[in-house]
């Protein structure tokens, strides 16, 4: 065991880790963002001294310190809503060993009592659980005290467009900015994030293809490369002539399209048209459409950037629930190969 931990890289795999007690924990391919990373561990653990029980308070306040480095403003922001409001149930000066079971239960009977979803229930339990997790990650306490509270199983919500619907929704949107950011997810099945950051440099015109590097956003895991129909290239032609700095699909003023503007525009949407999608829900018919044209799962797990085949899987489930979908599955199963001539008494052998 390392007495200093130290940043270190993995040229196999192309990572920087350290270790630490015992324990590799990986820092990510990016070198500088590997040592802010190294950095801020290193301040978590000197802060609380070995062997110290510390006050639940503390941690919590700590570990979203570094949540608000290290995550998104969403993320964040969805662990100091439960976080805060789990710390201002307990006694004040409460310590990590004297943390029950029945705290969070208490706790969740008020804030989230069963009547919610058991989404929200579940989602707000791992919210709570999760600071102490990151302590015993980071060597500051040896275990979790709530690491076993049984969790409401995660329910799928399954939301399903079809091609009537969308062209619903098309037709009731009036510009053209939030109407092609729209058409093209559903043309080339990108993500709403990637065709809200694409820009020339993503965009190859020659080649009629969009390329994505890996990293280009979140969920961007490796490179791949998306080619565009004439629908699809006609959008991205006419938006990279107008903006050729940064992301090239923009809002009506000219800025670049936000997250939380484009779920505000689904969600006015859905009042007026009295139907629940979201934004994602388009790479999803996307996915659903290719399914259905005989689009080999592989490739279009690949044209989607999806490491496996998880959530093609999803989606033949959600086709497999419709029952003209199964119906057209079982003629094309039991299409004859030859005719078998029917008399009154029944099928007669071929001769």
């Amino acid at each position: 065991m390392s007495r200093h931990p130290q940043v270190r890289y993995r040229p196999a795999r192309k990572t920087y880790y350290c270790q630490i007690d015992g324990t590799v924990v990986n820092l990510g391919k990016k070198q500088q963002e590997a040592h802010r990373r190294f950095n801020a561990m290193m301040a978590a653990r000197a802060e609380f001294a070995e062997g110290e029980d510390p006050e639940v308070f503390k941690l919590i306040h700590k570990f979203l310190e570094q949540c608000a480095i290290e995550c998104s403003p969403g993320t964040y922001g969805f662990y100091k809503l439960h976080l805060e409001s789990f710390v201002k149930s307990l006694e004040p000066g409460l310590r990590v060993s004297q943390l029950k079971k029945h705290h969070v239960t208490k706790w969740m009977n008020r804030a989230c009592p069963p009547s919610r979803a058991a989404n929200t229930r579940r989602n707000a339990i791992r919210s709570v659980q999760r600071p102490f997790n990151w302590a015993v990650e980071e060597g500051i306490i040896p275990r979790s005290p709530i690491d076993k509270i049984k969790k409401p199983k995660a329910t799928s919500r399954q939301v399903e467009l079809t091609d009537a619907q969308f062209k619903k929704i098309i037709a009731a949107i009036k510009d053209e900015a939030f109407r092609d950011v729209m058409l093209l997810m559903r043309e080339t099945g990108l993500r709403p994030e990637e065709a809200r950051k694409i820009s020339v440099r993503e965009f190859d015109r020659e080649g009629r293809l969009l390329k994505l590097a890996e990293g280009f956003t979140a969920k961007t895991k490796e490179d791949r490369e998306v080619p565009l129909n004439d629908r699809a290239m006609e959008i991205c032609v006419r938006w990279a002539d107008r903006f050729n700095d940064g992301p090239f699909m923009r809002n009506t003023r000219g800025n670049v399209w936000r997250k939380q503007a484009l779920v505000d525009r689904c969600a006015r949407l859905r009042v007026k048209l009295g139907f629940h999608f979201t934004a994602y829900c388009v790479r999803h018919l996307f996915c659903v459409s290719a399914l259905e044209a005989g689009v080999d799962p592989i490739k279009l797990a690949r044209l989607m950037g999806h490491s496996d085949l998880q959530m093609i899987q999803r989606v033949y489930g959600q086709i497999q629930r419709r029952a003209d979908a199964m119906r057209a599955a079982m003629e094309q199963a039991t299409a004859p190969t030859f005719d078998l001539p029917i008399d009154g008494m029944g099928v007669q052998a071929p001769q």
